[in-house]
């Protein structure tokens, strides 16, 4: 009986997990320096016009109203995009209550494993490596996978 209710339990987990929304993980040595804790992801178009040329995924925690804590923020430029290509991640912030970001950018990429359209599911991987004021490197990674929301900016 016990092993039938465990079976029972992790298909309903299984289940919940995979009726949609976007998912992604963060990792890297930078995590042992800022809070990398998130709870939901978001995939979204900021292009300034009408050409899809910007994404960013915003990592976050707590209610999605007022100011947001973000435990990472990527922007990436998909101007030239090439699907599984290596795309330039133009920023990566960490924005919390406390004000403090993360070391300024040294390098970033953002790679899509599927073509990338508006209302679209997108997944892909990005890694960030920032310089610290010590002068030593840390790094971000992360996957998501989720609908490509357009914000109309």
């Amino acid at each position: 009986m016990r092993a039938s209710r465990l079976l029972l339990l992790a298909a309903l987990a299984g289940g919940l997990l995979s009726c949609g929304g976007t998912t992604g993980a963060l990792h890297g040595s930078i995590c042992s320096v800022y809070d990398c804790g998130h709870d939901t992801v978001t995939i979204r178009e900021v292009s300034p016009d009408a050409t899809l040329t910007t994404i960013q995924i915003d990592y976050t925690s707590g209610p999605v109203t007022g100011t947001v804590e973000r435990a990472a923020v990527v922007v990436c430029d998909v101007s030239s995009f090439v699907k599984g290509e290596r795309l330039p991640a133009t920023a990566c912030r960490h924005i919390a209550p406390d004000g403090i970001d993360f070391p300024t950018l040294k390098q970033g990429t953002c790679t899509f494993n599927n073509d990338i359209s508006v209302g679209g599911n997108v997944s892909g991987s990005f890694q960030c490596v920032f310089t610290t004021e010590a002068g030593t490197d840390r790094a971000l990674y992360g996957e998501f996978d989720g609908p490509l929301q357009e914000t109309g900016i």
